[in-house]
């Protein structure tokens, strides 16, 4: 599906749920016959993974002689059918490390502090105690998540008035109020909630957000004249009790309400 979206208008291009749920069921289908055949539940999750993402990957972009020198990440297809099949990643499996094989599975470079701006961030969000991840992607890696980006938008300002979308100065340098709502932190948390069932889902629970990368000065929550700033707003609206941020490099922050 292709439409029109966010507040500087792009065109947008989304996989419709049923085909997201018919490529979730061959994933199924795959391995279970893989386990069927002597693979591990691992491997055989893997090797499906490898599988159903394959026509939407960088190779199959090019056999159809479409790469052109623009084309450095998957096509938005990619990342939206990888995330919803991670949403049911072996049990037990440390969240970073999900995080590091979503990245290997769609040839996006590993993280590196001395390029963020070109490796960026994956996340992920989960209820606290939940096996069950939500995964989020920069916006200019994702263009679909203008939707999510104006529909919280929209929320906040119901919620929080629009003093939260105020710039506000923070650690030497002026910081646009809503930017946060780009980043992987708020995108995951976002779709957290939505597959919660929306409203007040979230409400009075606690949830973990883990990243790649380091929490950055645009989500950190700083507060400013007394007024809380970045996924602070977020939590806040959301009702959440807490929210505990875990980085690949070991480093967390926990913000409670």
């Amino acid at each position: 599906h292709t439409y029109f979206a966010g507040q500087g208008g792009v065109w947008v291009h989304n996989v419709c749920p049923a085909k997201l749920d018919e490529l979730k069921t061959a994933h199924q289908a795959l391995v279970k016959q893989k386990t069927k055949a002597g693979k591990s539940l691992d491997d055989a999750w893997d090797e499906a993974i490898d599988e159903v993402l394959e026509p939407y990957s960088l190779a199959a972009v090019n056999r159809k002689g479409q790469l052109t020198a623009t084309h450095t990440l998957p096509p938005d297809d990619g990342l939206q059918i990888a995330f919803h099949l991670f949403e049911d990643a072996p049990k037990g499996k440390d969240p970073i490390a999900i995080l590091a094989r979503v990245r290997e599975k769609l040839n996006l470079p590993p993280y590196s502090a001395a390029q963020a701006a070109r490796t960026k961030t994956v996340g992920a969000a989960r209820l606290a105690g939940d096996d069950a991840l939500s995964f989020g992607a920069p916006k200019n890696w994702s263009r679909w998540a203008d939707e999510l980006r104006d529909e919280y938008t929209s929320l906040l300002d119901d919620l929080l008035g629009n003093a939260w979308r105020q710039p506000y100065p923070h650690n030497g340098r002026m910081i646009d109020g809503a930017a946060f709502l780009e980043h992987a932190e708020a995108l995951s948390i976002l779709r957290l909630h939505k597959r919660a069932g929306g409203n007040d889902s979230l409400a009075g629970k606690a949830i973990e957000i883990f990243t790649d990368r380091p929490t950055c000065q645009l989500c950190d929550g700083a507060v400013s004249d007394g007024i809380s700033k970045g996924l602070r707003n977020l939590g806040e609206a959301l009702g959440v009790t807490k929210m505990t941020f875990r980085a690949a490099d070991g480093t967390s922050v926990v913000m409670a309400f």
